[in-house]
């Protein structure tokens, strides 16, 4: 499945899934290729139990996670 069937829903600040599951952010925002982006992932155990997960997920991954990037803007 790919990222771009998930859906951001910015008022809670979470990725919804395919599966109805929420992304939350985990750890803090970094700058890459100056973008600033944050990792939304899943709970490992939702997505264990969760019938899209062989579309959704390699073999090795406990859960799916996201990448939200935002431009910076430079002043």
């Amino acid at each position: 499945i790919p990222g771009s069937d998930f859906r951001y829903d910015a008022e809670q600040n979470v990725y919804r899934c395919p599966g109805g599951q929420q992304l939350t952010p985990e750890g803090n925002p970094h700058t890459k290729n100056g973008s600033l982006r944050q990792r939304y992932r899943s709970k490992a155990s939702k997505c264990k139990a969760c019938a899209l997960r062989e579309n959704c997920l390699p073999e090795n991954p406990p859960a799916r996670q996201i990448y939200r990037s935002e431009t910076r803007r430079r002043d």
